[in-house]
């Protein structure tokens, strides 16, 4: 039985390598609305402790952070990076990259063609395998081919979303991680507590959370994109488009 556990501690984290053979001490990342979500798992075990690496990427972990009021956040995923740290004289710190099912789509590039399929029909044979649920409202035509040609299974899903004005989204829980699909605002929930306080001074302990930093930026981009062709038995005829 390990010497040090995790209950009772604001910061836990449940892994294949059994309860608390790993103690999460920080997290770390960022996420998004149609954007894959990382976050850095900061963790430590006692020395002499084995952390087999194999047993951990590529696999669920789920990390829990108690909130204001009692309430859990949770955040899982999947391990897609594990990395050995510093030692002192009781523990050896660890990090894991945590990111979505999703993300394994980007690491796989094939060509096939589609026929006669909507793209929500197409979406669930390039998502097979995945824990999604679809909230997709209105009819989508089918098409009569799609083409992926030497592209990465996510780059060509995220192509078909954005044509189509699909969005995703994670839900997490305790047990793992959701992929949503919508198409409506409605769809995603929103931010709990919908009024956070700013405050620029960092450090000692607060009851609720604040935001400490906020950054607003405007960039240059392009606002037109023109296509052209040519056509051999009509010369004069320009083929523009804009």
């Amino acid at each position: 039985m390990p010497t040090y556990v995790q209950a009772g501690r604001p910061l836990s984290v449940t892994t294949p390598l059994g309860a608390d053979t790993l103690l999460l001490i920080g997290v770390r990342g960022h996420e998004q609305i149609s954007g894959l979500f990382r976050f850095d798992f900061e963790m430590m075990a006692e020395n002499g402790t084995d952390i087999p690496f194999d047993k951990l990427l590529g696999q669920k972990v789920t990390g829990s952070i108690k909130m204001s009021q009692n309430e859990n956040r949770f955040i899982s995923g999947i391990v897609s990076r594990a990395a050995e740290g510093s030692r002192d004289q009781t523990f050896t710190k660890y990090r894991v990259e945590v990111v979505p099912q999703f993300w394994l789509l980007t690491l796989r590039q094939q060509s096939r063609i589609f026929q006669g399929l909507s793209v929500p029909d197409i979406l669930k044979q390039v998502l097979t395998g995945m824990d999604v649920t679809y909230e997709i409202q209105g009819t989508f035509r089918p098409r009569e081919y799609c083409v992926q040609y030497r592209e990465s299974d996510f780059d060509f899903a995220s192509r078909l979303m954005e044509d189509e004005g699909i969005y995703y989204f994670f839900k997490h829980t305790s047990s793992g991680h959701t992929m949503v699909l919508a198409n409506t605002p409605q769809s995603h929930p929103e931010s709990n507590p919908s009024t956070v306080i700013y405050e620029e001074i960092t450090g000692g302990n607060r009851p609720d959370e604040r935001i400490f930093l906020w950054e607003q930026s405007q960039q240059l981009r392009s606002g037109q994109t023109t296509l052209w062709d040519y056509h051999f038995e009509l010369p004069g005829k320009h083929l523009e488009a804009s």
